[in-house]
């Protein structure tokens, strides 16, 4: 899979994050999968271009897109649902048995 990130951070020690909005449902037409879009303001960034296409191998995996222009950050993705199951190197389909 393919991952871009290009990030200028903020020279000095800062951790502000602060969610601005955000949208967040489950895609009815596509099963296991969820869309997200956020604004958000990160002082710790400067300027940030992201983009992650995996697809499988880690919890949550998805295309997502990362912009973020003077802490001004706008984020979107569809996601899986679903949990990875590192051992077996697929997704966990029943979350509940684990209990």
């Amino acid at each position: 899979m393919i991952r871009f990130n290009f990030v200028v951070s903020y020279p000095f020690k800062s951790k502000t994050f602060k969610r601005i909005w955000g949208k967040e449902n489950l895609l009815k037409f596509l099963q296991y999968k969820a869309y997200n879009i956020e604004l958000s303001f990160y002082i710790s960034n400067l300027f940030c271009v992201c983009l992650d296409l995996h697809t499988t191998g880690r919890d949550h995996a998805g295309p997502q897109l990362e912009i973020v222009i003077l802490g001004l950050g706008f984020r979107c993705g569809i996601y899986d649902t679903r949990h990875w199951n590192y051992q077996k190197n697929c997704w966990e389909l029943n979350t509940e048995s684990k209990k």
